[in-house]
């Protein structure tokens, strides 16, 4: 008995030491490893979140099998405060993520530190521009320098606004539902093909979810054409009501008054009360209305440099915004927004519905990957969230996600 309790003490002990070697050697090796680090100004996590910071900063962490951890400087702390600090951090990091505005920072704490990568996120500006150069200077051969790939997305964003637009029809919204609406987009900066790829985009979704769209759009037709039969039956209900009432009426009037001259006569025959004009001019209405469902068909995109060029659209179905046009958030428009930022959505409207967020904890794990390849040069993805996905009917839902 005594050996069969050695036996299953000695299994136990064994099968612990395998548990706790396979649970703390990872963990060690983890911690041992050169960290990633990222700067930022003290304020920022205020507008950020600072449990996204913390939520991101794990994600990257376990993907990246290394810590990922932030530099927090000052909002006012001069280049040499800002190296010193990173150095505070860790003296010999993987890699240390500088956004563009520490670009001074970032080439003093090189000079200082040649033999650690210094990366350089300049943000949402072309692949040919180069806003680095001003702050570095031209020899920029031994940083890695990576942008926002801008126009991938707004690929994807025109993919979600077509999706919104087709499928997305909220019951409080006040928009003409006759006509497909508009859409307005407001860019921070003029760069080159961000216009034609998100109208390609917008045209590339109606042409994949053509036959779909064509479904809903018959199933409306038939919907709307019985709610319009239903009305001109109720009018012409209402037609021979007046009718007979006005024949009663003449009837009535022969009996009891002599006969009216002919001049009297004809203008008589010639009035119509007024209650069968407007019946007349709401039947009229309904049939313009079916006119301009059939001549509209595709949306009018309307491209914005800042809110000042816009003026009120009655009839827009979305907005695609970037930082540049927060102001737009003022008008109170019970309209689906797009937003291009980083910002806390807690901080944003009820109306922003999807939001592009290129921060630089979003970029830390495609960074260090580029960095790893030795690529000098890259673009990064934006991730897209949903802020409320509660808003979205399964469908629309289900075509947004597919979109990104």
């Amino acid at each position: 008995m005594n050996l069969i309790f050695r036996f299953f003490n000695i299994k136990f002990i064994i099968f612990f030491s395998i548990f706790l070697a396979a649970v703390l050697i990872p963990m060690i090796i983890f911690f041992a490893r050169s960290p990633v680090l990222i700067v930022a100004e003290e304020s920022f996590p205020n507008f950020y979140g600072k449990e996204r910071i913390k939520n991101e900063s794990f994600t990257a962490s376990l993907i990246l099998f290394r810590p990922v951890k932030t530099v927090f400087v000052a909002d006012e702390a001069g280049d040499d405060i800002v190296s010193l600090a990173v150095g505070e951090i860790s003296k010999n990091p993987l890699c240390v993520l500088f956004p563009l505005r520490y670009a001074r920072s970032a080439k003093l704490y090189r000079e200082q530190n040649p033999h650690i990568r210094t990366v350089l996120l300049e943000g949402r500006y072309s692949e040919e521009s180069s806003p680095s150069s001003d702050a570095v200077g031209d020899e920029i051969s031994g940083y890695y320098v990576y942008k926002t790939d801008v126009i991938n997305d707004f690929y994807r964003a025109g993919l979600t606004a077509a999706a919104i637009h087709f499928f997305y029809e909220p019951e409080d919204r006040n928009i003409d539902k006759t006509k497909p609406g508009d859409i307005a987009v407001f860019l921070e900066a003029d760069i080159p093909q961000v216009k034609e790829t998100f109208s390609k985009a917008f045209a590339d979704f109606e042409e994949i979810n053509r036959k779909q769209i064509k479904k809903i759009r018959a199933k409306k037709e038939k919907e709307e054409e019985k709610e319009k039969k239903k009305i001109e039956k109720a009018l012409e209900k209402e037609q021979r009501a007046l009718d007979r009432k006005q024949k009663a009426q003449e009837r009535k009037e022969k009996r009891t008054e002599k006969a009216p001259d002919s001049e009297e006569s004809q203008k008589k025959e010639d009035a119509s009360p007024p209650e069968k004009n407007k019946i007349e001019d709401n039947v009229s209405a309904l049939k313009e209305t079916e006119k301009e469902e059939e001549a509209i068909i595709l949306p009018n995109i309307q491209f914005y440099a800042s809110l000042t060029q816009y003026t009120d659209r009655p009839n827009l179905s979305c907005v695609v915004l970037v930082d540049t046009a927060v102001d737009y958030f003022d008008k109170n428009v019970k309209i689906p927004i797009i937003y291009f930022s980083w910002l806390n959505p807690k901080f944003m409207p009820k109306e922003v519905v999807v939001i592009v967020n290129d921060s630089p904890w979003i970029q830390a794990i495609p960074a260090v990957k580029m960095v790893m390849a030795g690529e000098a040069k890259g673009l990064f993805l934006s991730k897209f969230l949903l802020s409320d996905a509660q808003k979205f009917d399964k469908m629309t839902l289900r075509k947004i996600r597919k979109t990104w």
